[in-house]
């Protein structure tokens, strides 16, 4: 059986900046519907997080594995 996340797939156009250590989890998240990303397609991961954007991960994650 494989990782419920599924595998580590993106396809953020600005993927390349994704830290080399985070990249498995942050393909694992977009691929589990957890991620999204931007209007643009860009995962934005030198930026922080906004309490919008971060309350939308928590609600995915709960109507996903709750």
């Amino acid at each position: 059986l494989g990782h419920p996340m599924g595998t580590a797939q993106t396809s953020f156009k600005d993927q390349s900046s994704i830290a080399d250590w985070a990249k498995e989890w942050v393909g694992k998240c977009y691929n589990a519907g957890i991620f999204k990303g931007d209007d643009l397609g860009n995962f934005n991961p030198l930026a922080n997080a906004r309490r919008c954007e971060a309350a939308c991960v928590f609600y995915r994650c709960n109507e996903k594995y709750v």
